[in-house]
């Protein structure tokens, strides 16, 4: 769901900006971290760096400027 707002500075030019409120979804995928001791390998181990999901409010983080024809 998106909502948006347009002021016309003149019959045609026009500034305006947008709000929304969705569901987003992240995943950052994995790691592969190593652990050495005196140069040598002492394990190795691919960890989940995590998720994010759920409902949020975003911002479109520009202004528009616009010309209607």
């Amino acid at each position: 769901m998106i909502i948006g707002a347009d002021f016309y500075l003149g019959k045609q030019l026009f500034i305006g900006a947008e709000v929304g409120y969705g569901f987003i979804y992240q995943n950052f995928g994995n790691s592969d971290v190593t652990v050495k001791s005196n140069g040598n390998i002492t394990d190795q181990r691919s960890v989940p760096m995590g998720k994010n999901q759920g409902l949020k409010l975003f911002a479109n983080p520009g202004i528009r400027v616009g010309i209607a024809i």
